[in-house]
């Protein structure tokens, strides 16, 4: 019994480890070996290989965020557990009204909304230790989604203000969107400067028949190859050279279908309709000069009006402008973290030196107007530890937990430095010495 067992299992195994050994050396010599085509797959069960291609033909690849007709886009809470009906991640700010609470809201990018994630817990405790907060309940709430820049912070806080949200502190952390990426996509695609970078995304689709069967085809396509990525990945399928090949193979067809559907949508680009581009300004002899010189105006007056609003109606206004990786001296780097931290495309790297310049110049304007303005672009200017995980802004845990107590000292050194700790906004707090940024070594 044992002699037949063996002679059958010899019989299965010599097949298969010779189909295995094939398999291995189709796979070295026409798809570049096992390793590159298991990355291949995996790649494709989170998203796909066109992705890039794809946003650039009008397909937004940012599948969870959703159009607003107001903030320009927001997350899609349909069945989630961790978004709220609103749209944004986080406890509802609208049903929080109790006198005794004491809110604080984050907005801006992605930035600000890593901050909330990584740190909120962190920032509450701060806040909780100031003395004039005694007996107050605080709660943080968020309004920053992935990709917001200005106008959308002023626009999203318009709406919650009409709907009666109490916001005792509003902070706004934002800088890297409005100038880099609003040059980098809105401009780049032929969309107006002030539109959501997502707008051309989350718009396309609504204008030909022709364009959304082609979008049509993609999705599908898209979903036919994510599906068998996904099958072919389950262990120990994911091990075997055979089971790579046959999905390298079964892959081809549906590959192709996408390639020639992103080609029809790059066809159909040239005229785009004016709900996707909005106003565009005729061209400025300067260039982009022109354009980083509107883009911080906007910056600027958002911010202005975002403190108007919210003093308003009894809350205070904070301004930070959030720490990055591209301003000089801001940061000593690893040459580990220097290669995942900073971009090898020259235009990211000046965009955003050139855009912070512009920030810098318009900072002591935005205080001589009465908002209360945090530069934490040096916050990081002493700490060696490595921070930054990718080379457009964003920092991990660590950073973000830096950067909320610097936060809560500027806090508590303007907002509550008044007799008794009572809480200062507007002009008396702007026009308090800024020598808290000094600590921080923040270079004017």
């Amino acid at each position: 019994m044992v002699k037949k067992t063996l002679s059958w299992a010899v019989l299965v195994l010599i097949p298969f480890l010779s189909l295995e050994g094939v398999s291995w050396g189709v796979l070295t010599l026409f798809y570049g070996g096992f390793a590159m085509v298991e990355a291949e797959r995996k790649a494709l069960v989170p998203a796909v290989e066109t992705a890039p291609r794809a946003i650039r033909a009008g397909l937004s690849g940012q599948t969870a965020f959703v159009l607003h007709p107001y903030f320009g886009f927001v997350h899609d809470p349909t069945g989630s557990q961790v978004i709220n009906s609103h749209g944004f991640v986080g406890p509802d700010l609208i049903s929080s009204k109790d006198p005794l609470s004491y809110n604080v809201v984050i907005t801006g990018g992605s930035v600000a909304g890593n901050v909330y994630n990584f740190s909120w817990r962190r920032l509450r405790e701060g806040l909780r230790a100031i003395p004039a907060l005694a007996g107050k309940t605080v709660n943080l709430y968020n309004l920053a989604v992935a990709g917001y820049k200005q106008p959308q912070q002023l626009m999203t806080l318009a709406w919650f203000l009409s709907q009666g949200a109490k916001i005792d502190l509003l902070i706004n952390i934002d800088g890297f969107n409005e100038m880099v990426m609003s040059l980098q996509k809105n401009a780049a695609e032929g969309v107006c400067l002030d539109y959501p970078i997502l707008w051309k995304d989350l718009t396309s689709g609504f204008d030909s028949p022709e364009r959304r069967k082609s979008l049509g085809r993609l999705t599908l396509y898209q979903s036919i190859r994510a599906s068998m990525a996904g099958l072919f990945g389950t262990p120990p399928l994911d091990r075997l050279s055979l089971f790579a090949l046959l999905w390298r193979l079964a892959d081809e067809l549906p590959r192709d279908g996408e390639r020639r559907a992103v080609a029809a949508l790059e066809r159909g680009q040239a005229d785009m309709p004016y709900f996707m581009t909005g106003p565009i300004e005729p061209p400025d002899p300067r260039g982009k000069s022109a354009a980083l010189d509107a883009l911080a105006a906007n910056w600027a007056a958002s911010s202005k009006l975002m403190s108007v609003m919210v003093q308003e109606r009894g809350g205070a206004y904070l301004h930070v402008l959030q720490p990055n990786q591209y301003v000089e001296g801001s940061k000593p780097f690893s040459p580990e973290e220097r290669r995942l931290a900073f971009s090898s495309n020259p235009q990211t790297v000046a965009a955003a030196r050139e855009g912070y310049a512009r920030l810098f110049e318009e900072s002591p304007r935005l205080r001589a107007s009465g908002v209360l303005f945090f530069d934490a672009s040096q916050v990081f200017a002493k700490v060696e530890k490595p921070l930054y995980f990718d080379a457009c802004c964003h920092f991990n845990e660590e950073g973000a937990d830096i950067l909320c107590d610097a936060i809560v000292e500027f806090i508590q050194r303007t907002l509550f430095s008044g007799p008794g700790g009572l809480a200062r906004t507007g002009g008396a707090a702007a026009d308090l010495p800024q020598k808290g940024e000094a600590f921080l070594a923040k270079k004017e």
